[in-house]
């Protein structure tokens, strides 16, 4: 496959495994504020699917997973991309020159190994994460009934874990069959989720408080997971010996948010916009992580038609007050009973 050069939106440069495929125009004038470049590429951050000709000549393609750059396709932009670097007394390679076609069949392939990795990454994230809470939850019994851990059968279930943590295939992904709408109580959802959370949040001595509330909506199997990567958000980035909140607000007859709540170390103003990109950490996080989980939050409160936004209140010269919320479609315990009469049915 050749070599793609792509817009990292990321960190806003251009990546290539091959350096020199990257044209000198765009190494020159890429990073330069008196050029265009910067915003061409600026306005194609919010497209999914389009095609264009920077200001330099080159062809610019974007999809789902990324923008592909400093192309020179022979049907379209090779005498006018040609052309310039010519002014420019650039050198060029007939190797770099690619047909229309074959341009959309390497994208069409980096394109699925992006997909494919990206459904890796993600369902290595959550098993990561739920192995953590597990493996927590294994200590605590250990410790509050230590002569289980002499039982053979009790043994057997450890390490059958581990092995199957070990060898666990990594194929799955978010279900679209999780997306299917269904009425829920949201205290049964958020009670189980801090309960289970308990344990990991016990190691840094936080506290989960939920308001004592039970308020029906509109949501789907996935809505679970959402808020699970919520409440796990806040407790690696709260500080031990602190609190973490999940309450409720702007509740009316059709709407009602849900937010999480914990003190963190700073999020920058300019980072509230990047924040929920795939690989995203802010300057100041302090825990370990990948920037995967509130993109994979992301991708299910868009899929879902769930809005969601994050607020900060500085508090002192380290630490922010953080609010992530979610706002879903009330439902009545009319509406829960006729659901769940339905689904009983199916």
């Amino acid at each position: 496959m050749k070599s793609l050069v792509i817009y990292n939106k990321i960190n806003n440069n251009l990546e290539c495994d091959n350096k020199e495929r990257i044209p000198e125009t765009c190494k020159k004038f890429f990073n330069d504020k008196n050029k265009h470049c910067q915003k061409h590429y600026k306005a194609l951050l919010n497209e999914t699917r389009c095609e264009k000709i920077c200001p330099y000549g080159f062809y610019t393609i974007v999809r789902e997973n990324n923008i592909y750059s400093s192309l020179v396709i022979s049907e379209i932009n090779e005498s006018k991309a040609i052309k310039k670097m010519r002014q420019r007394s650039e050198k060029y390679s007939k190797e770099c020159v690619l047909t229309y076609l074959q341009t959309c069949d390497y994208i069409d392939d980096y394109e699925k190994i992006c997909s494919d990795t990206k459904k890796i990454r993600q369902c290595i994230h959550d098993l990561n994460n739920i192995g953590g809470y597990f493996n927590s939850m294994i200590s605590q019994v250990k410790n509050k009934y230590p002569d289980l851990e002499e039982n053979d059968d009790i043994k057997s279930i450890f390490c059958l874990y581990e092995m199957m943590n070990y060898r666990l295939s990594l194929t799955s992904a978010i279900t679209e069959s999780g997306y299917r709408r269904i009425i829920l109580k949201t205290h049964p959802l958020l009670d189980k989720l801090r309960i289970m959370m308990s344990y990991k949040s016990r190691k840094k001595d936080i506290k989960i408080t939920l308001e004592s509330k039970d308020i029906y909506i509109e949501g789907s199997h996935n809505l679970y997971l959402a808020m699970f990567i919520l409440l796990d958000n806040a407790i690696k980035n709260a500080p031990g010996n602190s609190e973490v909140f999940i309450y409720y607000s702007d509740i009316s007859n059709d709407f009602v948010t849900i937010n999480v709540e914990n003190i963190g170390s700073i999020i920058l103003e300019e980072e509230k916009q990047k924040i929920f990109m795939n690989g995203f950490r802010g300057k100041n996080v302090k825990s370990a992580g990948n920037g995967i989980g509130l993109y994979i939050f992301k991708e299910i409160a868009d899929k879902a038609g769930y809005k969601y936004n994050i607020k900060t209140k500085r508090i002192n010269d380290n630490e922010d007050l953080i609010t992530f919320s979610i706002t879903l479609k009330r439902k009545s315990e009319e509406d829960f009973k006729k659901n769940k009469q339905v689904v009983e049915r199916c």
